[in-house]
């Protein structure tokens, strides 16, 4: 008879030690599919996110011909900048200078696109050839960009021969913007300049005031 009770009791603990095990096994794949599915949500909006901050930042390279299509955008603008008193000449230069900056920096979409913008104010109140001097500037722009401020170890300096040059220092900046003053700077551009802008003294603001 007591052997029989022990069995019986030890078969109720039988059965109870499998139930809870079975609970726990359960527990834990459902745990394990809970965190197999968060994560994996996760690695969805984390990838949306990288898709859009790849394509916000995506480099596109400004055309100098966009700027005959951006023109006449904006009007409230005529009557805050001094731009339109400024010669065609003077104006041309400032669209080319702000040509260059959209250019150098065309993997920042922010400053790339406020640049063109300034640019094609710029342009509203130039008179040139647009089509006339797209090659010329695109060009210009690209050799000016292209070059290398750093001496080539390989080429002879200009440095008298016993004065020894200095060490040589890493560059840490790509220097894009001084690159673009230069060209503003330039006498390739004032020959443009001279080539391509009509009648260059005047202004927008002369031809087009308002008759009283």
């Amino acid at each position: 008879m007591q052997r029989l009770d022990f069995l019986k009791q030890k078969k109720a603990l039988t059965v109870i030690l499998l139930t809870t095990l079975l609970s726990f096994n359960s527990f834990a794949e459902e745990t394990e599919k809970s965190e197999l599915t968060e994560t994996a949500a996760e690695s969805v909006v984390q990838t949306e996110v990288d898709q859009a901050e790849e394509s916000e930042s995506e480099s596109t390279e400004p055309n100098f011909a966009d700027l005959e299509r951006l023109r006449d955008f904006d009007h409230d603008l005529v009557d805050f900048s001094t731009a339109p008193k400024r010669s065609y000449k003077q104006n041309f230069k400032d669209e080319i200078l702000a040509f260059c900056i959209s250019t150098a920096y065309q993997d920042t979409a922010a400053i790339r696109d406020d640049a063109l913008y300034t640019a094609a104010a710029l342009h509203d109140w130039g008179r040139f050839e647009l089509e006339e001097s797209i090659e010329s500037v695109t060009a210009l722009v690209a050799e000016h960009l292209g070059k290398v401020y750093r001496y080539d170890d390989n080429e002879p300096t200009e440095l008298v021969e016993h004065v020894e040059r200095a060490e040589k220092t890493e560059q840490p900046q790509e220097v894009k913007l001084l690159k673009c003053m230069d060209l503003y700077h330039s006498p390739d551009l004032e020959e443009l300049a001279k080539e391509y802008v009509i009648d260059a003294d005047r202004s927008y603001a002369e031809d087009h005031a308002h008759t009283p």
